[in-house]
């Protein structure tokens, strides 16, 4: 089973001060309740690939991070999901990964999956 919620937010961000690309998938409008953003740095250090730290990471309301470990991800409808490794769903806390109902008045299916496109690259 995995950990479901919808979210009613949902905004990208280039943000070149902080040198991240980041989509961010919210219940709430306010960004608080369940959160999960995909995040990928806009330029990638030696010291990046070094640490295994050269992908997209994931990041979610309690603060948990993990470098990669989606296998796969679709969107079907107005339902994002997303496969996480074990390693993944451990180090984020959940169980398998993200099933993500898009409420209509967030945004298009469209316009997400070619966000979740852009940083975490097409449907593994």
């Amino acid at each position: 089973m995995m950990t479901e919620f919808s979210a009613r937010a949902v905004a990208r961000l280039r943000d070149e001060d902080l040198g991240a690309d980041v989509l961010v998938l919210a219940e709430h409008e306010d960004g608080s309740g369940r959160r999960l953003e995909l995040q990928r740095s806009l330029e990638v250090t030696d010291e990046d690939r070094r640490l295994g730290m050269d992908t997209f990471c994931l990041v979610n309301e309690t603060g948990s991070v993990h470098y990669g470990g989606v296998e796969e991800w679709s969107l079907i409808d107005s339902e994002l999901r997303l496969k996480l490794t074990d390693e993944a769903a451990a180090a984020m806390h959940v169980d398998g990964g993200y099933r993500i109902s898009l409420i209509a008045d967030a945004t298009e299916p469209d316009v997400v999956a070619h966000n979740v496109a852009a940083i975490i690259g097409d449907r593994l």
